[in-house]
């Protein structure tokens, strides 16, 4: 069995009787939804729109989840199209798209075509989708092993493991209940040791080790047995899709007696799985000569008074005569439609002729639906939900043992996590310093959004906010707590955005923390626009009071030295 390419996934979206019939920018095909368990436990859809809204030669793509996303990440894709021989049809170059927490967001993707659907063999359109997931572990893992502020022990045998109630909440819930309903904080599992160890493990970081065989049987016996939640030991990797566009086919013979110049003849019938059930034939003959004629055979809709479009592909011939080209339409209300063109020259018996009429009808209704999941063994596994469960711990304030006071606002939180994420929090908790008096902390610097988004990164590694909102103080409350991660994603980013109108502040910051390297990035930047940036409102109020300040404007701005 083949491995798992690590968070890579495919999608492979059959598209059949497909038509040119969604002409409008405004109309889609959507995909079936894919993917639930592979990125994030949402739901993903391609949305297809043959025409680009602004360029014919474009098809547009739309990558969008309607739930929200449970953590930060960035999704590399590419997408190609292909005929049913495997004959190109678009491609594109990967891509790359960012989604924030909390965000059910999507993204689009403009593919020049290279030939059009109406080359399509057997009308059917072969699209794979190919995503990379990038950007999700951020923080090192949680862990029982240092035994702060553990509450519950677990047993397998002899081996005892103190572990976190509120931990075992998020990710073990029946655990919690069974403790509950026992009254105890103490439980013994009829388990190898080796084998509660994975579990406990795979409770605090979210990862599985499969290398190990013989483990594997019994770990899956006991997730079972113990009604461990989301271990997907063969994950899915691969699923394909299939939509059906609804085409109703419909032929007739019609035979015509006597015909004659500037007259038109009308033949009604009937497509009975269409609203607009009725339809009228009509042919109309502009020229009659010895050697041929001249005329054009249409078709309407009888019950005009239907709003939807419909598509329409025709193939009309005489018997017996040359055939007309095929055509295709998308109709309008009340619209008649030429569907074979004037043809000269066709010779023709003028006491009567039969008329062979092939069409093909469609609302643009269709059916998705997913028909192949492709599921491969990997040697580990990592639950991309994790997060968004230890996210709901912080949340709910469940089993917290502490709280933050900032201003009118308090936090319930739990020491645990606070001591794994900050060795500031942690020399607080275990030395029991002053500001921790009565489980309670009392934080007078910082603004309370402020502190709620650095404990949501705490918990989550994911920000609620965009940076541009937040970045310099968040940078500032990492820094005090100790947090280098999020301190360098805040500093990454400030030096990214960059500004005439920011620089100054992001020169007070670093030289406010010492930060050597933002600094130097910030003063770069200054000089390479200090123009601009001394010629601002601010710097020029700043030089009133300021005679070193004045004096620096003067130089660069006026020149006068």
């Amino acid at each position: 069995m083949s491995r798992q390419t690590d968070n890579e996934f495919m999608f492979t979206w059959t598209i059949e009787n497909v038509i040119t019939g969604f002409q409008s920018n405004e109309q889609c095909i959507c995909s079936p939804s894919f993917a639930q368990d592979f990125i994030f436990g949402v739901k993903w859809y391609l949305k297809l729109y043959p025409e680009a809204k602004n360029d014919k030669e474009f098809i547009c793509f739309c990558l969008i989840s309607n739930e929200d996303i449970s953590e930060n990440c960035k999704i590399k894709f590419s997408i190609e199209g292909m005929d049913c021989v495997g004959s190109a049809i678009f491609w594109s170059k990967e891509g790359m798209t960012e989604y924030q927490y909390n965000g059910g967001l999507g993204t689009r993707m403009y593919v020049r075509k290279l030939s059009n659907f109406s080359s399509l063999r057997s009308n059917v359109l072969i699209i794979k989708c190919c995503l990379k997931v990038r950007g999700r572990k951020i923080f090192l893992p949680l862990s029982h092993e240092n035994g702060l502020f553990t509450d519950i022990t677990l047993r397998a045998g002899d081996i005892t493991f103190k572990v976190h109630k509120a931990i075992l909440w998020a990710r073990w819930p029946k655990i919690v209940e069974k403790l509950n309903a026992k009254q105890t904080s103490e439980l013994t599992f009829d388990i190898g040791s080796n084998v509660l160890e994975a579990i406990i493990k795979y409770t605090y970081t979210g990862t599985m080790d499969y290398t190990n065989l013989d483990l594997l049987e019994e770990l899956t016996a006991a997730a079972i047995k113990y009604e461990l939640p989301k271990m997907q030991v063969i994950p899915v990797i691969a699923q394909e899709g299939r939509t059906r566009i609804d085409i109703h086919k419909i032929s007739f013979e019609w035979p015509i007696e006597h015909l004659s110049t500037d007259t038109a003849l009308h033949h009604t019938f009937s497509v009975s799985a269409l609203q607009s059930s009725k339809w009228n034939l009509i042919i109309h003959i502009r020229e009659k000569t010895e050697d041929g004629g001249n005329f054009d055979i249409s078709v309407s809709r009888v019950d005009d008074h239907e709003s939807k479009s419909v598509f329409v592909r025709s193939k009309i011939f005489l018997i017996g005569k040359y055939g007309y080209r095929h055509r295709e339409e998308l109709l309008e209300n009340s619209k008649t439609w030429k569907c074979a063109e004037s043809i000269r020259n066709i010779r023709m018996d003028w006491n009567g002729v039969l008329l062979k009429c092939d069409f093909q009808f469609s609302d643009c209704n269709y059916f998705s639906e997913i028909i192949k999941s492709t599921f491969v063994f990997s040697s580990s596994m990592n639950v991309h939900n994790f997060s968004s469960d230890i996210l709901n711990l912080y949340k709910s304030g469940i089993l917290s043992d502490v709280n933050i006071i900032v201003g009118s606002k308090t936090f319930p939180v739990h020491k645990s996590i606070l001591c794994l994420r900050s060795p500031v929090f942690s020399k607080m908790f275990e030395t029991n310093m002053t500001e921790t008096e009565g489980n309670s902390v009392n934080i007078s610097d910082i603004d309370p959004d402020i502190m709620d988004e650095f404990l949501l990164f705490i918990y989550s590694g994911n920000l609620g906010k965009r940076l541009n909102e937040t970045a310099v103080k968040l940078y500032s409350v990492a820094d005090k707590y100790d947090v280098p991660v999020l301190k360098e994603k805040c500093s990454s980013f400030l030096k990214s955005h960059l500004s005439v109108e920011n620089v100054r502040t992001v020169l007070l910051l670093a030289t406010m923390h010492c930060d050597d390297d933002l600094y130097k990035r910030a003063i770069d930047f200054s000089a390479a626009y200090a123009q601009k940036i001394f010629s601002t409102d601010e710097w020029k109020d700043i030089s009133k009071q300021n005679t070193w300040v004045k004096i620096l404007h003067d130089i660069i701005v006026h020149k006068k030295f």
